[in-house]
């Protein structure tokens, strides 16, 4: 089978999330907003954001679902800062923020690999259903928590395999399903750059019963048998790994060949 390079990866993610968003509106989002309510709580329920003034990055903000459910229940107590390297989600994600009249969040375009952020700058970051989709965790946790402070949390939900998945193809990285890692591959990966999980939450029911009551349309998810898990880590250490400093760090979970 021929070799997919991380940029084909990307490339082919960014294709994906740009026809789905032109093709798109502001009443979508806010199905989606009602539809994905329960896990959207789920990862909010483990940040810190109870403090004024706390900077918030919405990693892979998508259309900005989790920003805006966030700004809903803490109101504008904090800055949102909604990352997302497409443009058209960007588009829509800003549309319904000024339809909904809100003033605390912020949108940019960026890379997940490369943050578009200074140093020490964060004190939440929250990311659903996107850490899969980027070729190179251990550069994105690299990332990560260059740009949080020291103490500050990471929340993410996302799909994790529970054995490796046979069947690979561009469309399955895309559909969040062949980039899954498992969960003690994240672990080993976020404690290389200095990330210490306190907290690890089953959603798997919970996406299960969205996707067989066509709220969440991810078939793909009940046919290889994924779970999906809401994580909390805490930035531990003032300096992070650099990301492809040493190749053994990786361990082959990073680079995947297709």
């Amino acid at each position: 089978m021929a070799t997919c390079s991380p940029k084909d990866l990307k490339k082919s993610v960014h294709e994906s999330y740009e026809r789905n968003a032109s093709s798109s509106n502001i009443n979508n989002v806010y199905q989606r907003l009602e539809n994905l309510n329960v896990p959207i709580s789920k990862l909010l329920d483990v940040t810190d954001l109870e403090a004024d003034g706390n900077v918030l990055l919405d990693l892979g903000t998508g259309w900005g679902v989790v920003a805006i459910a966030a700004t809903k229940r803490y109101r504008n107590k904090f800055l949102a800062v909604g990352l997302d390297f497409s443009p058209a989600c960007l588009k829509l994600a800003k549309k319904t923020i000024k339809d909904l009249g809100l003033t605390n969040i912020n949108l940019i375009l960026g890379d997940a690999e490369s943050l578009p952020l200074k140093d020490h700058v964060l004190d939440v970051v929250v990311s659903q259903a996107t850490l899969n989709l980027v070729p190179n965790k251990l550069k994105v946790f690299s990332e990560l928590a260059r740009v949080l402070k020291e103490g500050a949390v990471l929340a993410f939900s996302d799909s994790i395999k529970k054995e490796e998945i046979n069947q690979k193809s561009l469309d399955l990285w895309c559909r969040c399903i062949t980039g899954a890692l498992t969960t003690d591959e994240y672990e080993r990966i976020m404690k290389l750059c200095g990330l210490a999980v306190e907290d690890v939450g089953d959603l798997t029911d919970v996406v299960r019963d969205l996707v067989e009551a066509g709220k969440w349309s991810w078939p793909e998810f009940l046919e290889h048998d994924l779970g999906y898990l809401v994580v909390r880590a805490r930035k531990t250490v003032s300096t992070s790994v650099r990301a492809g400093r040493n190749n053994e760090d990786e361990s082959g979970l990073v680079r995947r060949k297709f």
